[in-house]
């Protein structure tokens, strides 16, 4: 299975640069069934930027697959998990090469299902709370999927290849787009659907590498470059743009404040997805694609070397337990070390060519001041938060239990790590030669040029600050600060009670007053006793005809001689 996925990767990768320097676009289609004329045909989009992304998502799927092998080794069902995974891979494939919202919808669905059941792979309480959540959240975006088919009912066909170029001036096509823009959000998790991202960390390490890479969270941003047009005709790309802000400061923001390791990593993926819908809304949808490519490589590296360290910790998450990891992983500690620098945009690194790029190109024209402020500040956040990380994993002594055997000699993880820490170096100067099409002028001062290495630099100096604040300034209510921050500004518990906590309990409040209240003598039951009753008073004169009919005789003599 790891090797058809690597095959099916390369052959993509070369079919798109194919495709992408002669400008090829092919779609086919098979007749599933013929029935008297009615057809049933699955379609499939074959273009540059279809086949890029499929090799990307297979070959880093077969990195997690091998990487499986040990990390699962000790679990009775590893089987199912490994068909599990390749289910939900399948899905992203179909959701990848569907040129229709009706085969988006299967893919997007499937996604969604074998999501949470990997989520709740490990059946306990609060895996299955947070699948819940997480499959509550998702199926709001399957709701608006939905109102988009049936709005394109009126138009024929559900191609939205074809209505995106040729019919952006009609008004019906706005809502579409706007069903469209907040089912993205959703898979996303751009505000108020980002509690969900962190939740999902209680499916094991490898399914995090895989959802928070390249499936399901930039599903929603492929779906947004793909309906990228029709965004930019409505406007709806100011609105998107302000949602990505406040998701980058609130994840960027949050991720100072937890200390889950896995939970930071994830924060860190709401603010990487916030960073590409930001680039997509003011103009750059080429930079946003090129930059989900290369975060999938070295998130998931990301992903896969903090679980080498779980692993090795005896499952222990809280990043304080950590310390001087390079002596005791010397691998493992230089993956997750490049794939942190990657991410925080350190010159050479493939996350550099993406990030450097978008900023420029941000500075260079778009709408205000103050949203580049912002802009930069959360730069500046992601930053202080890796340097963060990398003081708690790299720097002080271990401080968990002595009875631990650390060993990462494992030649399954060694080499699925290998595999993409080639990628997570030279992956986004290879990309950037391969899909861009025109190299980007970028025009700005000396000034706004250097300050994104300066915004760089101050992040790390922050962080180190934040540290010393934090243990110094006991006066500080950190708990409350802690509590605040780290729950996404008590979104969690915003989005859980509205989206679960407030419909059931809507919903057995009128349980209670309809069906077991009025509704209960009046409604079906009402109706059913008052049949009943007059059916069982037939009976009665049926059973006793000749004393009723007496009855009857008397009392109509005399009613009617006192009428008379």
């Amino acid at each position: 299975m790891m090797v058809f996925l690597i095959l099916i990767s390369l052959v993509g990768f070369v079919l798109g640069l194919v495709f992408f320097m002669f400008n090829y676009t092919y779609i086919i289609e098979w007749v599933i069934l013929d029935v008297y004329g009615l057809f049933i045909v699955a379609s499939f989009l074959f273009d540059w930027m279809s086949l890029v992304f499929l090799s990307v998502v297979g070959y880093i799927s077969s990195c997690i697959m091998l990487y499986s092998v040990y990390y699962m080794s000790g679990d009775t069902s590893n089987n199912r998990f490994i068909m599990l995974v390749f289910m939900f891979v399948v899905s992203m494939f179909l959701l990848v090469m569907s040129p229709n919202l009706i085969s988006i919808l299967l893919g997007w669905d499937g996604l969604g299902l074998v999501s949470y059941l990997l989520i709740v792979y490990y059946q306990n309480s609060s895996s299955s709370s947070a699948g819940m959540f997480t499959a509550m959240c998702n199926r709001v975006g399957d709701v608006f999927i939905l109102l988009a088919i049936s709005w394109m009912v009126n138009y024929g066909s559900w191609g939205f290849l074809y209505y995106t170029k040729y019919m952006l001036g009609f008004p019906d096509f706005f809502l579409v787009s706007v069903f469209i823009m907040i089912a993205s959000i959703t898979s996303s998790a751009q505000i108020p659907f980002c509690a969900w991202l962190p939740a999902a960390m209680a499916a094991p390490t490898p399914v995090s590498a895989l959802v928070h890479s390249s499936t399901l969270v930039t599903a929603g941003v492929y779906l947004l470059i793909r309906f990228s047009s029709s965004i930019f005709y409505y406007k709806l790309n100011d609105l998107l743009l302000i949602i990505s802000l406040i998701t980058m400061f609130l994840s960027g923001l949050g991720a100072n404040f937890e200390y889950d390791i896995k939970k930071i990593v994830a924060l860190s993926t709401l603010s990487q997805l916030g960073f590409m819908i930001f680039i997509m809304s003011v103009g750059g949808v080429e930079l946003a694609f090129f930059h989900l490519l290369v975060h999938a490589l070295f998130k998931a590296l990301l992903f896969m070397g903090v679980g080498v360290l779980i692993h090795n910790a005896g499952e222990a998450q809280d990043i304080r337990m950590y310390g001087c990891m390079g002596s005791y992983f010397p691998f493992t500690s230089s993956c997750v070390l490049i794939s942190v620098l990657s991410m925080c945009g350190v010159p050479f690194m493939s996350g550099f060519y993406s990030s450097d790029l978008i900023l420029e190109y941000s500075v260079m024209g778009g709408p205000s001041l103050m949203i580049y402020l912002i802009l930069f500040f959360c730069i500046g956040l992601t930053v202080c938060y890796s340097f963060r990380f990398i003081y708690w994993v790299f720097c002080g002594n271990f401080m968990g239990s002595p009875l631990f055997s650390f060993n990462e000699y494992s030649m399954e993880m060694m080499i699925s790590m290998l595999m993409l820490v080639v990628f997570s170096v030279f992956g986004g100067s290879a990309l950037g030669w391969s899909i861009l099409s025109v190299p980007y002028f970028v025009c700005i001062s000396m000034f706004l040029s250097v300050l994104v290495m300066c915004v760089l630099f101050f992040g790390m100096w922050v962080g180190y600050l934040f540290l010393n604040f934090r243990d110094n300034y006991v006066a500080f209510n950190y708990i409350k600060v802690n509590a605040f921050f780290g729950t996404l500004w008590f979104m969690k518990y915003l989005t859980s009670s509205g989206m679960i906590y407030f419909p059931f309990n809507l919903g057995g409040g009128l349980f209670k007053v309809s069906d077991l209240g009025w509704f209960e003598k009046y409604g079906g039951q009402g109706l059913y006793m008052g049949f009943y009753n007059g059916f069982g008073f037939i009976r009665y004169i049926q059973e006793n005809g000749v004393g009723v009919y007496f009855v009857f005789f008397v009392f109509w003599v005399v009613l009617y001689f006192f009428l008379l």
